[in-house]
């Protein structure tokens, strides 16, 4: 028979284990979605100029967006 601090004690290490196995799992969902974005945001300019030129939009027109895209990205990096 367990003793109650020995129970007490099982039960704390078993909500321990729980904790860090949900942290584990955030850590990697966030770890996945931040690389996720990432790729998103690389490609942004090849899908952008694609569009574009579905949508029948002008070169300078994309050229303008491309290079304000870029800006932004450069000054999220630093």
């Amino acid at each position: 028979m367990k003793m109650p601090a020995l129970k007490n004690l099982s039960a704390f290490e078993d909500a321990q284990g729980n904790i860090e196995e949900v942290q584990y799992s955030s850590k990697m969902l966030i770890m996945e979605s931040v690389s996720a974005f990432d790729e998103h945001v690389r490609d942004f300019p090849l899908r952008h100029r694609t569009r574009a030129a579905l949508e029948g939009i002008s070169k300078s027109d994309v050229a303008r967006r491309v290079a304000i895209w870029s800006t932004l990205n450069a000054e999220a990096d630093s």
